[in-house]
């Protein structure tokens, strides 16, 4: 099934999207197979958007820098809100949807949003791993170079957080 072609779909040519393919998946575990669709992404030079299927459940996957999955749901429930003022807006609107659970940002791409995510995941990681070697350290001197480097990462991650909600 393709969302579009501009010829077939009557949506504009996208700068960065020309066609979004969404591809059925038939499943017979309820275990969608990561690897398998990551590599059928990578593979092909449009954008695609898998409908995993098992029963009468259902999870879409997306790829941006890695595979996406979202939550299963029935499939009586799934239902995306497009946007099709072009290709690039149509691919901005249903990858949020299936990674992020909402239609996406105004200014912002998901992949852009992906990698702003990705980097707060790696920044929480590293404050709780400063924030624990603090609560073990027995040093004054090295407890405050590390309740130092705790702050700065916890600044840090409230201005990305306030960019991003901001935009």
């Amino acid at each position: 099934m393709t969302i579009g072609k501009t010829a077939t779909a009557g949506i504009p040519d996208g700068r960065n999207v020309h066609e979004v393919l969404v591809v059925e998946v038939a499943l017979k575990a309820r275990e969608v197979p990561g690897e398998a669709l990551a590599s059928m992404a990578r593979a092909n030079p449009h954008k695609l958007l898998f409908v995993c299927i098992h029963e009468d459940e259902a999870c879409l996957a997306v790829m941006l820098s890695k595979l996406i999955v979202g939550p299963w749901r029935e499939t009586s429930t799934l239902a995306l809100g497009l946007n099709a003022a072009n290709m690039d807006k149509v691919w901005d609107a249903l990858a949020p949807q299936t990674a992020f659970g909402d239609m996406g940002m105004e200014d912002v791409t998901a992949e852009e949003r992906f990698a702003v995510s990705a980097r707060l995941k790696v920044l929480h990681e590293e404050r709780d791993g400063v924030e624990a070697r603090c609560r073990k350290e027995r040093q004054l001197a090295r407890k405050n170079e590390l309740f130092r480097q705790m702050r700065a990462l916890e600044k840090q991650i409230e201005e990305m957080e306030r960019d991003e909600t901001a935009s």
